[in-house]
């Protein structure tokens, strides 16, 4: 699957999945800009990694959910250094504090729910524009499993990525005649601080001995939701839009969900 000569921008990109998304598209050949909120040092790092697989890559500083014209200018910035944008993706978010909706903080309930759609909807907005310009070009959205296993609790995550996924299928239906494919991919739990948090929320005391009866003997590593966005993104993904894959190894399985609240 080759993506050379094609420029990338990976949302929330200097960390976890996000990071191995980055990677997964330099691999292929692809030219890569990162996104990041706050941690320069790990997105610095992202870049170098990027750089030593032989892609152009450069880094950004955007709150993606807090103000449309800061994305803006932050897509303009991509597109004016790499001469072209192909492909978004859009990573970005926030996990949430658990809550039920009885008792959901409500400003931290709209700050995670703008994370995942509010800041999807400024960077589709704004890249659409320069992807129409491509022969071909895609949107992929990351959501969640929990989409589909659905657990009480999650509501300000689970809203967001809902709303999301609505948004995948509103732009692949709007822009298939501009050559822009959206899709979308659910990933289970992964190898990230993000992940390793989800499994201690889950109460698993022995991550260790959890993984060792897996089928799988592990849980996602980044780079397996990052070879999912190079499949949509290649040639071999090219009759494909619309469409949600989900990759977990079938987590709901073999994962016990949490017990009680």
């Amino acid at each position: 699957m080759n993506l050379e000569g094609r420029v990338g921008l990976v949302t929330g990109g200097s960390r976890g999945i996000g990071r191995g998304i980055a990677l997964c598209l330099a691999r292929a050949g692809a030219d890569v800009a990162v996104n990041y909120l706050s941690n320069e040092a790990a997105a610095l790092d992202t870049q170098r990694a990027i750089e030593a697989l032989g892609r152009r890559s450069r880094t950004y500083r955007c709150d993606v959910a807090s103000s449309y014209p800061d994305v803006l200018a932050m897509v303009e910035a991509v597109a004016a250094d790499f001469g072209r944008l192909d492909i978004l993706v859009n990573n970005a978010g926030l996990q949430a504090p658990r809550s039920s909706v009885c008792d959901a903080d409500l400003e931290e309930f709209r700050r995670v729910f703008d994370s995942h759609f509010w800041g999807s909807v400024h960077c589709s907005k704004a890249a659409i524009p320069h992807l129409r310009r491509q022969e071909r070009s895609d949107i992929i959205f990351i959501s969640s499993v929990q989409v589909k296993d659905q657990f009480a609790h999650r509501l300000p995550y689970v809203a967001g990525k809902m709303a999301l996924e609505g948004l995948s299928s509103m732009v692949a239906q709007e822009e298939i005649w501009n050559g822009i494919r959206a899709n979308v991919i659910r990933p289970g739990i992964a190898e990230s601080e993000m992940g390793w948090e989800t499994l201690k929320r889950r109460d698993i005391a022995n991550a260790d001995d959890l993984l060792r009866k897996a089928p799988f003997k592990r849980i996602a590593k980044p780079e397996d939701i990052g070879n999912a966005v190079v499949f949509f993104c290649s040639n071999e993904g090219s009759y494909i839009t619309n469409a949600t894959l989900t990759v977990d190894g079938s987590q709901a399985s073999w994962i016990p969900p949490r017990v009680g609240a």
